[in-house]
């Protein structure tokens, strides 16, 4: 009898491109220890658009909102995959920091509609997304927890 494998979806050329810039630039965070001096280093030696980190310009300087939280924003166009990026960004993002220190993903969606679609593709099993999940899940010993109720206290806030 043949052993039939489940395909899983693998990340086309561009985003795999994100995800290599994501390395890059977490490789920068490690060397350097400063998350502003990594981000300028970044872009200023991109190797495919070196830019210089400037106000009022494409690349603005590094904002350090949250003190000692790395943070970054994927820019990706519409229907570019963004939410399968994240999936696999996961286990990139773990892998440049400490395995010993607790890892947390704070998963930010634009609205509710996303918010119940993502949700509902990260439970299904055979969803892309949640086997790209299960994967990372073995890999780094990564859980994820969707806690209904708290949901539910997002959407009731919502404008009607």
């Amino acid at each position: 009898m043949k052993k039939i494998e489940e395909e899983v979806m693998e990340l086309k050329p561009y985003q795999q491109e994100v995800i290599n810039d994501l390395s890059l630039f977490l490789e920068s965070v490690q060397e350097t220890k400063d998350t502003a001096l990594a981000f300028h280093n970044f872009w200023s030696a991109h190797p495919k658009t070196p830019l210089m980190p400037f106000p009022g310009t494409a690349i603005e300087p590094y904002k350090n909102n949250v003190p000692r939280v790395p943070h970054i924003c994927l820019k990706v166009p519409t229907a570019g995959g963004k939410t399968f990026i994240a999936c696999n960004a996961i286990k990139t993002i773990f892998d440049a920091f400490n395995y010993d220190k607790p890892k947390a993903v704070v998963w930010l969606v634009p609205s509710i509609t996303i918010l119940e679609q993502t949700i509902k593709n990260l439970k299904d099993p055979s969803h892309p997304y949640r086997q790209k999940k299960s994967i990372l899940t073995l890999e780094t010993k990564l859980r994820f927890l969707i806690n209904q109720p708290c949901f539910r206290v997002a959407d009731s806030m919502q404008p009607r």
